[in-house]
């Protein structure tokens, strides 16, 4: 989703202000191949690094593995350099725009968050939205629903639909874009102009 960056910071640090204006982050999916279809184009990226500017991270798969990297606001450049390098190698990959509504504009709260799934391996989760759950000043939303609550979960919890259903009543209205070395999957479900979570 893009929306307008609010005027100025929000002054609770429960999303509030995020929900009212829709202001909130963005996720750009890339499926793998190559050639110029698939790129991201840089109207999007220079509209998204305008319009989400609190951080900015990558998650993709490679040769089996699932890797990541996160900047800063102030990286920019880098950022750019690694969407175009992925975009030329034809990797499949989700990139993140910040726009913080919890903690702070800076790279450890970049998305996106990685935990360890006994059977699946390196899980990155990437978030649109607000989460409604307790954070410190330094934390953001989408950082203490993985670790408190992802990370906790049975293994592969994203193929169950009752636990994929739980989680996306608990994310409301925003998504989550789970990559494991083996799949992606987008929380809730597309489904041709409706969602859904089983």
């Amino acid at each position: 989703m893009m929306g307008s960056r609010a005027a100025g910071p929000d002054p609770d640090s429960s999303g509030a202000a995020a929900r009212r204006t829709g202001t909130v982050c963005m996720i750009a999916f890339r499926p793998v191949g190559k050639g110029k279809v698939g790129n991201m184009p840089n109207a999007v990226i220079d509209t998204a690094l305008t319009r989400h500017p609190d951080g900015y991270g990558i998650a993709w798969r490679e040769n089996g593995f699932v890797r990541t990297a996160k900047f800063g606001p102030d990286a920019r450049k880098e950022f750019r350099k690694m969407v175009r390098r992925l975009d030329n190698a034809g990797y499949e990959y989700a990139a993140h725009f910040r726009q913080a509504t919890h903690g702070p504009a800076c790279k450890r709260l970049s998305h996106p968050f990685v935990y360890e799934d006994p059977t699946e391996g390196r899980v990155a989760i990437l978030h649109n939205g607000v989460i409604d759950i307790k954070t410190t000043a330094e934390e953001s939303d989408t950082e203490v629903f993985v670790r408190d609550v992802l990370a906790k979960l049975p293994s592969a919890w994203w193929r169950n639909p009752a636990l994929t259903y739980l989680v996306g009543e608990a994310i409301g209205w925003s998504k989550l874009v789970i990559m494991t070395p083996s799949e992606t999957q987008i929380i809730p479900i597309l489904i041709g102009n409706s969602e859904k979570t089983m």
